[in-house]
């Protein structure tokens, strides 16, 4: 009986006592505990590639916006071309009338075909005024004048011949170089057109300028 009692109080001893096995378990740290718990290795390991991703993501971005920044930086005003690097000729119809004064008229319905082989077009409905390109190429550019665009009877149609020079204008580095014209000289046949003037000669990026009257026969 007293071995038995002895054997039972040496293992409470062994268990309960100052260096139990429960004691010694107790005494071991708890952060030793979480870091060596499989699962808390796992939420760690989960935490630390979501840390990675996040500042991937930061840097990322980061770069971008920087490119944009210096890409938005090097385009100023200054490098942006606000002109046309294409000048029109501008014109008018006019008649004349008792005193011989120009006036203006309103073309109901006419066309003009201009450049080479008369590949470009224009239609004047209800205008009186007209404009296009010149040649940048050539120092004369043919014109039909259509007086009725209805119809392709030779009375209704003249042809014309305008001659001119041509200067190279230094605009900006952006926009590079225009070519500005000077008339020199118009020549028409005469079924509805009466006369042409060169009203201002000089072809430029002044937009309120007309350079040619076309005086239709009333």
């Amino acid at each position: 009986m007293d071995g038995a009692l002895n054997s039972l109080f040496g293992i409470r001893s062994l268990m309960f006592g100052r260096n139990s096995i429960c004691q010694r378990r107790n005494q071991i740290p708890y952060y030793q505990l979480k870091i060596n718990s499989p699962d808390i290795r796992h939420r760690t390991s989960n935490i630390a590639n979501h840390e990675k991703r996040q500042l991937k993501q930061i840097v990322t971005t980061m770069f971008i916006a920087m490119c944009f920044y210096v890409l938005c930086g090097s385009c100023t005003q200054s490098d942006l071309c606000l002109q046309p690097q294409s000048l029109a000729l501008r014109g008018g119809f006019y008649y004349n009338d008792t005193s011989n004064t120009h006036r203006d008229t309103l073309l109901q319905n006419a066309n003009l075909r201009f450049g080479t082989s008369y590949s470009y077009f224009t239609n004047v409905k209800k205008q009186s005024k007209f404009s296009f390109s010149l040649s940048q190429i050539a120092d004369t550019i043919p014109v039909i004048f259509q007086s009725d665009s209805t119809t392709m009877a030779a009375n209704t149609i003249d042809t014309l011949q305008l001659i001119y020079t041509r200067e190279l204008h230094f605009i900006s580095v952006a926009c590079g170089y225009q070519t500005y014209f000077t008339l020199q000289k118009a020549i028409t046949t005469n079924h509805i057109i009466d006369s042409v003037l060169i009203a201002v000669p000089q072809i430029t990026n002044e937009t309120n300028k007309e350079h040619l009257k076309l005086v239709i026969k009333k």
